[in-house]
């Protein structure tokens, strides 16, 4: 009878435990520079960079899981276009030596607040109100790719015009990297416990991300930071739940709603399935492919001038690419 006492003790400390990181209000504990404005936007913050000289082109970002505006940052941080830079809703927002605009538009959001809805409602507002030029491209990496192409759902009439480049995309009928079936099974017993996982990650040794090679420093920096991204493990959740159930939703007609679309993929994607991207793009005759060598998930980190060449940004060593057509701006 103690044993059970004591067991059923020590499982209601852990669940109290599990609880507290889940719905704690994690503080801010990373901030970096930026140049321009930003904007409350509900539960997301939007950060705009103009061109220093007259605007003829914008450039929409859209970060992926658990990360944050910063990862579109040194890869623009040349490019004389209208640089708008979106985060997910409810994480963190890193440049927050910035007071944010608040704005009355957009706060009426009916999805809730993390899926990919919510952020594609975003991406369509910002179009709207804060893109100052009509020649307009959006940057999605990994579950951004997926916001974008919700994006087009939500609004194709809005998208019809806008070229797109998806990084290493989540998308339509795609998986995750190693996906089984028991797998699936066993994720929300994973999903329970992962507040205490991030909790873990806040400790966990840089040796650990080996799995991930090559890796950049700027590829080690997004990793190492991923427990500190959100505002509360909550949203992370939410994200996980409802892309799982994105991915198995999203049909290949999605990619009709686009000007023109380009899909980056990595070499080696530890965190998604390769093939399933592969697949998933190969549906649409219209879309360019780019496979890239030396690289992973993070793209943009470990070869910045190939995202550069697909978004039409002339570098100083254009990288040589294989894509099963030219790339057009």
């Amino acid at each position: 009878m103690f044993k059970l006492l004591f067991t059923v003790l020590v499982l209601y400390a852990l669940h109290r435990y599990r609880q507290y990181w889940l719905n704690r209000q994690l503080p801010l504990e990373i901030v970096a520079p930026f140049e321009g404005r930003l904007y409350q936007v509900g539960d997301t913050i939007v950060a705009k960079r103009c061109s220093k000289g007259q605007a003829n082109r914008t450039i929409i970002c859209m970060p992926g899981f658990l990360e944050d505006m910063r990862y579109f940052t040194k890869l623009y941080e040349n490019a004389e276009v209208e640089l708008i830079l979106i985060n997910n809703a409810n994480y963190q927002n890193p440049f927050a030596a910035i007071t944010p605009e608040p704005v009355d538009w957009g706060v009426d959001n009916p999805y809730e607040v993390g899926t990919i809805a919510h952020d594609a409602v975003v991406i369509c507002e910002v179009i709207k109100r804060l893109a100052t030029t009509k020649n307009i491209l959006i940057h999605g990496h990994s579950r951004g790719a997926a916001s974008v192409f919700e994006a087009g759902k939500q609004q194709p009439e809005l998208m019809k015009d806008i070229s797109t480049v998806l990084e290493a995309p989540i998308a339509p009928q795609g998986t995750a990297f190693g996906r089984k079936v028991y797998l699936e099974r066993l994720l929300e017993i994973g999903l329970y416990f992962l507040p205490l996982g991030f909790a873990i990650l806040r400790i966990l040794p840089p040796n650990i991300l080996s799995v991930f090679l090559p890796l950049s420093s700027l590829a080690k920096d997004i990793l190492l930071e991923i427990a500190f991204v959100p505002k509360q493990y909550a949203t992370a959740l939410t994200n996980i739940r409802n892309l799982n159930a994105w991915h198995n939703t999203a049909t290949y007609e999605l990619y009709d709603n686009f000007k023109a679309i380009t899909v980056v993929i990595g070499e080696k994607d530890a965190i998604l399935s390769r093939h399933a991207m592969l697949a998933s793009a190969k549906t649409n005759p219209r879309t360019i492919i780019i496979e890239t060598q030396g690289t992973n998930h993070f793209i943009s980190a470990v070869k910045p001038e190939i995202i550069l060449e697909a978004v039409g940004i002339e570098t100083p060593k254009q990288a040589k690419i294989e894509t099963n057509s030219p790339i057009s701006n």
